[in-house]
């Protein structure tokens, strides 16, 4: 499911919901990425539970990564429970940021023993 929402500032997203299970590998797709090598390049973001913010992820984060291509998809290894969340993608030009954005509502299904200690 994708809806879009235009905000005040003239800024344009797209949301859909993606479903998967725990221990799965995951590769999330920014749809604004395009063709020209190296531009736009796609950043993700995820949004804090706690306090609402927006955490900048990593190119090279571990279990999650940004794929250092042109196309920036978004890659967990392996997914936990606590992988459930927002997230955003959006691309940066030459000429700064532009003003669409993707945000993604992860849903993770199951229980990891990595889980159960949060708990």
């Amino acid at each position: 499911m994708r809806l879009f929402t235009e905000a005040e500032d003239g800024v344009t997203s797209q949301h859909r919901n993606v479903t998967s299970q725990v221990d799965m590998a995951l590769r999330l797709q920014c749809p604004l990425a395009t063709a020209q090598r190296g531009l736009p390049r796609i950043t993700w973001q995820k949004r804090d539970n706690h306090d609402g913010s927006w955490r900048l992820l990593p190119r090279d984060g571990g279990r999650i990564n940004v794929r250092p291509d042109d196309h920036g998809d978004l890659e967990f290894s392996r997914l936990l429970v606590s992988d459930a969340g927002f997230y955003r993608c959006s691309k940066t030009t030459t000429s700064g940021v532009d003003n669409h954005s993707m945000t993604v509502v992860l849903i993770v299904h199951g229980m990891t023993s990595d889980d159960e200690s949060l708990l």
